[in-house]
């Protein structure tokens, strides 16, 4: 039996199993193939294996489904090959100041002391040129009351589609819901005034380490090892509190796994934890640990960061 003799909903479910490089390859073989894979085969494979990419997501609605494939296979390929394109921002950083960074699909936000730098992701309607990042202004978030007010934790939330709120750790130990009002495109130094910040204040001034979202929640941890979780959207606006009884450091939150959890980095001899999430609580006995194979090998160590797995 020849396949072009199969109806074309059976070549579709046939051509839906298949991965790029076979894709590719039924391509070549006749012009009904072609047009097969071309009308079904491209876009099936993009809905079917979608690859989330902030600085992309706005560009890839504009591009074919072919030209989105091809671009995640060039990518893999460079990646695989340690070869891709780093992108300078070109901002000097004053001092010893650790710069803290958090991503939406609009923007890369970058905190340096008092200071948020926003930077733009372009939209790229030319498949053959990926988008770039521009400048776009930066925003002083120093009170006349508290000249410094170091920025230690930096998280984007949901606003509705407007890419512009954000909370904010300092220092000090506030914690502050933040709207990045609109600029001119350049403007440095933008002013965001009381009327744009709403302050969450319970961790007791102790420096907030670190800040993660997902969906509604809000996870932060402070060096003293208190952390809290926070759900935004919710009336109360009461945090559920956990002590680590270490050193924080760092935190990842998921809430879109089949398990929400929350992972900790601490200084500590199980420097990484995992706490189960129920209900916006969390759960006070971790799910998973890090620590040495064996007792012999026991020594107190620290996780500084942590990161999901790439889509």
């Amino acid at each position: 039996m020849s396949l072009l003799s199969l109806s074309s909903d059976v070549l579709i479910i046939v051509i839906n199993e298949l991965d790029v490089k076979e894709l590719v390859a039924l391509s070549e073989t006749c012009q009904a193939l072609k047009t097969l894979v071309y009308d079904f085969g491209w876009a099936n494979h993009i809905r079917l294996h979608p690859r989330d990419s902030y600085s992309l997501v706005k560009s890839l609605r504009t591009w074919s489904p072919r030209s989105q494939i091809r671009y995640h296979s060039l990518t893999d390929k460079a990646w695989a090959s340690h070869k891709f394109a780093a992108r300078p921002l070109s901002r000097p950083w004053q001092g010893k100041l650790q710069p803290l960074l958090a991503v939406n699909s609009t923007r890369l936000v970058v905190a340096a002391g008092h200071m948020l730098y926003s930077y733009v992701f372009t939209i790229s309607t030319n498949e053959n040129v990926a988008p770039g990042v521009q400048f776009e202004c930066s925003y002083n978030l120093a009170l006349a009351t508290n000249v410094r007010r170091d920025i230690t934790g930096l998280a984007f939330v949901p606003d509705g589609g407007l890419d512009r709120t954000v909370f904010v750790g300092f220092e000090h130990g506030a914690l502050e819901k933040i709207f990045l009002p609109p600029a001119k495109y350049h403007q440095k130094d933008v002013h965001v005034g009381l009327s744009l910040r709403t302050p969450f204040d319970y961790h007791d001034g102790a420096l907030i380490e670190s800040l993660s979202a997902s969906g509604n929640l809000l996870l932060s941890l402070s060096a003293n090892g208190t952390a809290g979780l926070l759900d935004f959207s919710s009336e109360s606006l009461t945090p559920h509190m956990l002590d680590l009884e270490n050193r924080g450091w760092s935190t990842h939150l998921s809430t879109h796994s089949s398990s929400p959890y929350a992972a900790f980095g601490t200084s500590s001899d199980t420097p990484l934890v995992v706490h189960p999430i129920t209900q916006s609580e969390l759960s006070p006995t971790p799910s998973a640990i890090l620590r040495p194979k064996s007792a012999d090998e026991m020594f107190a160590s620290a996780v500084y960061g942590i990161t999901g797995t790439p889509p």
